[in-house]
């Protein structure tokens, strides 16, 4: 038998497989994905919202930090500050629990979950004590060491019930 007389067809290959439908296992995996990214999604956004007026409040104290006139006057600096800190207080708890609040049980209160007493012992104090006081009789404080403070109360959050 001679090759060259046999009666040969091409080769057929099969086609190349399309990505396109994908398999049940693919749609699965992408629902997933979306179900994952869509739950990330709102908790970024819930996150965002809740902190809005923290982002506020800190923007205010980069303001007033920055502000040679205020922080060269102790008595604007602690009543801008005490201001300050009324207002975030207000924003983050219940009107009833915080506005009523004066002297020792405002600062007792400012110090809820933080490390030590900084307001009821510390350079806290100022912030209720110096806007009261004659503007002759004030002592120089450290500026930076009270805006750290108000910092780190802005920031720090306070849990229903906590008692430091």
């Amino acid at each position: 038998m001679n090759p060259e007389t046999i009666a040969l067809k091409e080769i057929r290959y099969p086609n190349n497989i399309d990505w396109w439908p994908m398999a049940l296992g693919w749609w699965i995996i992408l629902a997933i994905l979306v179900c994952v990214i869509i739950v990330f999604s709102v908790r970024f956004l819930k996150n965002f919202q809740r902190n809005k007026k923290r982002r506020i409040a800190l923007n205010e104290l980069h303001r007033i930090r920055n502000d040679e006139i205020i922080c060269s006057d102790v008595f604007l600096l602690t009543n801008k500050l005490s201001i300050l800190i009324r207002k975030s207080m207000l924003a983050y708890e219940s009107r009833d629990a915080v506005a009523g609040l004066v002297g020792e049980e405002w600062l007792e209160f400012l110090d809820q979950n933080l490390e030590e007493k900084y307001f009821s012992q510390g350079i806290g104090r100022s912030l209720v004590l110096f806007p009261y006081q004659n503007p002759k009789d004030l002592t120089s404080i450290n500026v930076t060491e009270l805006c750290d403070l108000v910092k780190k109360r802005i920031t720090t959050p306070i849990t229903s019930g906590a008692d430091s």
